[in-house]
């Protein structure tokens, strides 16, 4: 929500760090890429 002010972001993060379901865990650390 910081990055994206919605929740379109969700997929991009998931897709840029291979995430598959909506578990992270804690000190894990993730890619957020930027719209421009």
């Amino acid at each position: 929500m910081n990055y994206y002010n919605s929740q379109e972001g969700i997929a991009l993060i998931k897709e840029w760090n291979g995430l598959n379901g909506n578990e992270i865990s804690k000190g894990q650390v993730l890619k957020i890429p930027i719209k421009k």
